[in-house]
């Protein structure tokens, strides 16, 4: 809170307000030292470092607060427009993320912590990359370092992963944020913990039309997480997902990917919806090292539309499903008529270490409504599994389309 004191000369109490405005602060070390105030707040090259088609940008502090805005401006030429937050403090996100520069993807690193406020935006040409590591890595072996700026080196290669580095990473938070990429883009949210929460009235929102949305719990010094695909093995860190969804519906159906230590969803959706005659190559993909709950939520993987839709994949050392389904469907959307054969479904893939236990009518399910057919499901259960009150697994078609 700022508090200028009346009898203070109006001179002094706008320089005063100008510096509780302030929350935007360069550091100096790729670019000049300069605070930012002011409802939106202009971020350009000049005040970074360029290399090839990279610009490199380092705060001591960065901060959106309700009703403002920060943007990236820069010529065209960048692709990566990378930034640090080096001063020791959470970023807290509560207004518009913006960038203008060309096509450029924007990276945000902070390992203090990163929040995403119930107001937060995006607005950016390409993919957003937010994270709580440590620091940027390249293809050419060189490091962009948020907890140790004087070791870093500015490179023309290409960001190849995000690095974390400490014995207990931070956690990255989002609260009721609405987030969106253009279609056919990329979206990586990464931390020691992660934690999405919305309300009932209005939930927390992921989209990337056909594109790629990753979720990464990352929870362990030394782990790399790749910029360009998802991880092979799952994290160990905890996701909290909490009336939540995450979609990339669109040409393809795109691919939402989660990987954790543990896992708790609670009216949550992760929908991956074919809309197109491309054969999907993604779906949902989730990888969770421990215990998987997944309470009143949806993993939706669909065709409305020729090609052929994604699939749903699960890896868990267990996992209780609590009224919550799992679906690999094809059918005919009555709002996108076509005259083409509606494509086959992808089918369900469920392999778990441990016990699976589906309760409350809960459903793993790949079913053909149109001309398409049916998923197969395929489960590995090491353990027990167990299906209670009304619970099921089936493969099923009402139309013309196989069964699974």
């Amino acid at each position: 809170m700022c508090i200028v004191v009346s009898r203070f000369s109006f001179v002094i109490a706008l320089f005063s307000t100008s510096i509780c405005l302030a929350q935007i602060t360069t550091d100096g070390t790729v670019g000049p030292r300069q605070t930012l105030t002011g409802l939106d707040m202009q971020i350009g090259a000049e005040l970074g470092s360029t290399r090839g088609n990279n610009l490199f940008h380092s705060f001591q502090t960065f901060e959106i607060p309700t009703g403002r805005s920060a943007t990236f401006t820069g010529p065209d030429k960048i692709q990566n427009v990378i930034s640090r937050v080096t001063g020791g403090k959470i970023s807290n996100i509560d207004g518009q993320l913006r960038s203008k520069v060309g096509t450029a993807d924007v990276y945000l690193i902070n390992p203090s912590g990163v929040v995403m406020g119930a107001n937060a935006s995006v607005d950016v040409p390409a993919a957003l990359h937010l994270s709580t590591a440590d620091e940027v890595r390249f293809s050419d072996g060189s490091r962009y370092s948020a907890r140790a700026p004087a070791s870093s080196s500015l490179t023309v290669a290409a960001p190849e992963s995000f690095g974390f580095l400490s014995p207990q990473p931070a956690t990255l938070s989002v609260n009721g944020s609405q987030l969106s990429v253009k279609a056919g883009k990329h979206m990586t949210l990464s931390g020691g913990d992660v934690t999405i929460t919305g309300s009932i009235d209005k939930p927390a929102k992921f989209i990337a039309p056909g594109g790629t949305i990753r979720v990464e719990a990352v929870g362990k010094t030394g782990k790399a997480v790749a910029i360009n695909k998802p991880s092979a093995l799952p994290g160990n860190g905890q996701l909290i997902m909490k009336n939540a969804r995450i979609e990339t519906s669109g040409d393809g159906g795109g691919l939402i990917a989660i990987r954790a230590g543990s896992a708790a969803l609670e009216n949550a959706q992760l929908i991956t919806e074919n809309q197109s005659k491309t054969d999907a190559i993604g779906g949902i993909d989730v990888a969770i090292a421990g215990a998987l709950q997944l309470n009143q939520s949806w993993l939706f993987a669909d065709t409305i539309a020729p090609g052929k839709g994604g699939s749903v994949k699960v890896r868990a050392g267990e996992m209780r499903m609590n009224a919550a389904l799992i679906f690999s469907d094809s059918y005919r959307h009555a709002a996108l008529p076509s005259a083409d054969a509606i494509g086959n479904a992808g089918g369900v893939a469920v392999a778990v270490t441990g016990s699976l236990n589906l309760d409350n009518g809960s459903v793993i399910q790949s079913v053909a409504w149109a001309e398409g057919n049916a998923g197969a499901i395929t489960l590995t259960v090491d353990g027990l599994l167990a299906l209670r009150q009304g619970a099921q697994i089936s493969g099923i078609t009402w139309a013309t389309g196989a069964s699974g």
